[in-house]
Order: C-alpha cells, then sequence, then structure tokens
C-alpha cells in the first residue's frame, strides 16, 4: 500500500476499490501520484484522494457496460454485386452503393447514454 508521510493514499473504500487498485494498472496510478507529490507538484493529499475517486468512478463506469464485443452484426444492403470471387475457402465480393447497418438492442442504447 502506498503511502505518503505516514498517510496512506490507498484508503479501504471497497473490496470492488481494492481489486483493482491492487492490480499493476492501480499501482502505477498510485506510484506516479506519489511520485509527483514527492517531486513537489504541488499535489495535497486531497487532490490525490480527488484523483483516485476519478479513477474509481471511470473503472467502474468501463466494468459496468456490456461488454459483447466478441461478435458484432452488420447488415449490408447493396443495389449491386460488382465483381464475386472464391479462392480456397474464402469468397471476395465487391459491392456498389453500399449501405451498412448495425443493430443495438435498446439496453445497449440506454446504457451509452446512461454512462456517456
Amino acid at each position: 500500500m502506498a503511502s505518503f508521510g505516514g498517510t496512506h493514499i490507498l484508503r479501504k473504500e471497497s473490496s470492488a476499490y481494492l481489486l483493482y487498485r491492487k492490480s499493476p494498472l492501480g499501482e502505477a496510478l498510485v506510484d506516479a501520484l506519489v511520485d509527483l507529490h514527492r517531486e513537489g507538484h504541488q499535489l495535497t493529499m486531497k487532490t490525490l484522494h480527488a484523483i483516485l475517486q476519478i479513477f474509481d468512478s471511470a473503472i467502474l463506469r468501463a466494468i459496468k457496460l456490456p461488454k459483447k464485443r466478441d461478435t458484432i452484426e452488420f447488415t449490408f444492403v447493396a443495389e449491386r454485386l460488382a465483381v464475386y470471387r472464391k479462392i480456397t475457402t474464402e469468397y471476395q465480393l465487391v459491392l456498389r452503393n453500399v449501405e451498412v447497418y448495425q443493430k443495438f438492442s435498446g439496453k445497449v442504447i440506454q446504457d451509452f447514454l446512461k454512462y456517456k
């Protein structure tokens, strides 16, 4: 746990915060804040805690957002197919005047607007 002058920067907020604050990313952030404070960049303990709270909020928002990024569904509408080729197991299509659509569920849109 990083500390400065006997005061711990990493307060125990909750077990959720400790999960990522003890990660390499969280420890790097705390170490950087301590270094800035020690180098005389006029960062008060209040400012250090404010930065950590902003970090906490950003991490929690990122964790709560849906992570269905493995598959993304698109719909293509083309005016015409210009060229079509099959090369071994791969197909190549050249389409003209294409419109591309991506469908989102109502929940995904609500989450995006909520955490934007």
